[in-house]
């Protein structure tokens, strides 16, 4: 079980799953601004694993940077707990079978030369006045 410490605290890393990922976006987080937004994500994070809100997560890590320390650990735990995530592996799983489909190349229907191709004409449903 990954843990890591803030602010001489000792915290369990949690799983990345929906749940997770839902409180994270009401903490301000969305999963496209992760690799934009590293102190919110940690912050996001921190409130998430200890069961407390932003205000208390950012004045942890505040008083942890201050007394020396860095922010190392919870990133490595972050990185850790996604990787391992039975929902994210889904997603990927997901996303990737989906691109094997577009990637999958189109064959231009071609003549083959000396070849009838049959018309099919339209059988008419109902009468149609024509003038």
């Amino acid at each position: 079980m990954r843990t890591f410490l803030i602010n001489n605290k000792r915290y369990v890393a949690k799983e990345f799953t929906f749940g997770a990922v839902r409180q994270l976006e009401n903490n301000g987080l969305s999963l496209t601004d992760v690799q934009n937004k590293p102190m919110t994500l940690a912050a996001a994070y921190l409130a998430f694993c200890a069961g407390i809100n932003m205000d208390a997560a950012d004045n942890e890590i505040q008083e942890h940077v201050i007394n020396g320390g860095n922010l190392d650990g919870i990133f490595e735990a972050v990185t850790e707990a996604m990787n391992e995530s039975r929902f994210f592996q889904a997603l990927n799983k997901k996303a990737e079978a989906e691109q094997e489909v577009q990637d999958i190349p189109v064959v231009p229907i071609q003549e083959i030369p000396g070849q009838a191709v049959p018309i099919q004409t339209a059988t008419p449903v109902g009468e149609a006045v024509i003038q």
